[in-house]
């Protein structure tokens, strides 16, 4: 049980099971198992990222984002990533669409990547002002 934390990095652990550990209430081998469920999976953190504002209906859109995987696993569920505009007052949606940015599969790395969508307003999006969501 003192390799647990580094085993679970070296081999990519996405998760482990605390059930077997009846013992590990307190000591050494509660903060291993402790510590190798934090480590466990994966961690999706934005870095960084932009967009214009002012884009007007019939318009591209662009956001880019700095995307990183910060575990010590890939996700393996299919999500998607959506982009919502919100009317700020009500949280109603008034538009979305889908980023490039694929998650399954999206493996640990040291440095973020990169994803610049381009998305086009339909002209029926109301001029106003509008909360851009990520979901």
């Amino acid at each position: 049980m003192a390799q647990l934390p580094m085993q679970v990095t070296f081999y990519h652990a996405a998760m482990i099971g605390n059930g077997n550990y009846c013992t590990a209430g307190t000591g050494a081998l509660a903060t291993n198992v402790r510590e190798a469920a934090k480590r466990a999976g994966y961690r999706i953190v934005l870095k960084g990222g932009s967009t214009l504002r002012g884009t007007n209906a019939g318009q591209n859109l662009t956001v880019s984002l700095d995307w990183l995987n910060s575990g010590v696993a890939p996700t393996y569920e299919n999500w998607k990533t959506t982009f919502e505009l919100q009317n700020t007052a009500t949280g109603a949606v008034i538009w979305s669409g889908t980023s490039a940015q694929a998650m399954r599969l999206f493996l640990p790395q040291a440095a973020p990547t990169a994803v610049a969508d381009t998305l086009l307003l339909p002209a029926t999006v109301p001029a106003g002002t509008y909360r851009l969501v990520l979901k």
